[in-house]
């Protein structure tokens, strides 16, 4: 069983994209200024209790590389021998960044790119352009570029393509019922026993030390602990994890999971009689 830890580097996104739910996030998070933006310190007091057999993921719920020590972190994580992946916009990166961490051996480094329509606040500046050229044409393993909704500007495709890399069109989520996509709908709650597609382990790892259920988690229902005063470990035995293990069995729970629209499923028969044993 694969276990993932995505690290939030700060908690406000000046990218604002249509497609993740900030304001939710924002508003909730405890109001302690210091906490906003992750000090590597506290990086490290949180990444030294986590199993190296634990993978991370420099995603989160914010551009990783607004956070200036971010390239620091990611260098602290492979010396600590975590597997890596990468999903950034770019934002806050610089090409002395990519010289310093560009033979690590990425599971996967994603770079999400603007779309035509307008779904992220990036401005499409000569610079913006030598930075796409610059990491196109760098040493890193597992590259690719995705386009949200699949739309991409012909002008960044050119580049992209002339350096033989793929770029991939994702679909939108709600984040869980979080955000309303251009359609307005939210997801209809689901009644029958669920499955998680990543088992509950892949959690979030916000600036302040608390870890969050999963990415879809904007409104920090399900805080599972904080890794500044307890142990990995100990955010799978606490009350709020149990409440959601047992919470995707009973059809009246009150859990985020019921809205899932990214990896909440309806499981059969056979893995039903199973987790009633896990």
């Amino acid at each position: 069983m694969i276990q993932v830890l995505e690290i939030t580097t700060r908690i406000g996104c000046v990218n604002v994209c249509s497609y993740c739910p900030q304001d939710r996030l924002i508003a909730v998070y405890p109001n302690r200024d210091a906490d906003r933006c992750m000090s590597f310190d506290i990086f490290k007091q949180c990444i030294d209790k986590v199993p190296a057999s634990v993978n991370i993921h420099f995603s989160g719920m914010c551009e990783p590389w607004l956070n200036p020590e971010c390239t620091r972190m990611l260098l602290y994580a492979h010396e600590k021998g975590h597997k890596m992946r990468v999903f950034t916009t770019m934002v806050g990166l610089r090409v002395e960044d990519i010289f310093r961490f560009e033979l690590i051996p990425f599971l996967s480094f994603s770079v999400h790119l603007p779309s035509v329509g307008s779904r992220m606040n990036i401005k499409i500046t000569e610079d913006y352009f030598n930075l796409i050229k610059r990491i196109a044409s760098s040493a890193i393993v597992n590259l690719t570029f995705l386009a949200p909704g699949g739309d991409v500007l012909p002008a960044l495709k050119s580049i992209i393509e002339n350096q033989k890399k793929s770029i991939v069109p994702f679909s939108l989520t709600t984040r869980a019922g979080n955000l309303s996509l251009n359609e307005g709908a939210i997801p209809q709650r689901k009644r029958k026993a669920l499955g998680c597609r990543r088992n509950l382990r892949q959690n979030v790892l916000l600036p302040n030390g608390d870890v969050l259920l999963c990415c879809m988690d904007y409104g920090m229902r399900h805080v599972l602990g904080n890794l500044l005063t307890g142990d990995y470990a100990d955010l799978f035995s606490g009350k709020e994890f149990l409440k959601v293990k047992r919470g995707l069995r009973c059809d009246s729970a009150d859990i985020l999971c019921k809205y899932c629209d990214g990896f909440a499923y309806e499981m059969g028969l056979s893995e039903k009689i199973r987790s009633f044993f896990n």
